[in-house]
């Protein structure tokens, strides 16, 4: 629970990077192919949510890396959490 919860801030961080990302990327790609309005503004919010293999590569590099991997899994782990908390309501808005 202490790695976990030393590990919120930098979650926190990757969390906002990966919302910003997929807003961008997905706005941008909605232009080049001439996509509706409503597609642009809104359809990055249906890829939020993910966690099934994201979990099982986390736990691999707990595994793999026995020196760092640890801490570097509970901060995925945390991004995870979080994405699986914010996109179910993300995906209905969407």
């Amino acid at each position: 629970l202490g790695v976990l919860l030393r590990a919120w801030p930098m979650a926190l961080g990757l969390f906002t990077i990966r919302l910003v990302s997929l807003a961008a990327g997905s706005y941008v790609g909605c232009v080049i192919v001439g996509a509706p309005t409503h597609f642009r503004r809104w359809g990055w919010l249906a890829y939020v949510t993910q966690a099934g293999m994201s979990l099982g590569l986390a736990s691999e590099i707990g595994e793999k890396f026995p020196s760092w991997g640890p801490k570097l899994e509970a901060t995925l782990v945390s991004v995870i959490v979080l994405n699986q908390l914010i996109g179910p309501p993300l995906f209905e808005q969407a």
